[in-house]
């Protein structure tokens, strides 16, 4: 990987992390079939690196952000 590869996967990371802040996990997994996988409660969005729409990514975060079943009231910033 070249660095700037290394650099575009960081600032993907980065742009995905800021758009939900602690409601939000990113990790590497070496066992998922796709490069990126979206889950929340029972939803799955998979697709590669070349595939990258940040959209896409919003609008599923938009759909499923505090719609588990615990409930958590959105104005609970902090948990």
């Amino acid at each position: 990987m070249s660095d700037s590869e290394d650099k575009k996967t960081y600032q993907e990371r980065k742009t995905l992390k800021d758009l939900a802040g602690n409601k939000v996990i990113i990790t590497p997994r070496s066992q998922n079939d796709s490069d990126i996988a979206v889950v929340a409660w029972g939803r799955l969005d998979t697709f590669n690196k070349s595939e990258f729409n940040i959209n896409r990514i919003k609008d599923f975060i938009k759909r499923y952000k505090n719609r588990g079943p615990e409930k958590v009231s959105p104005s609970l910033h902090g948990i």
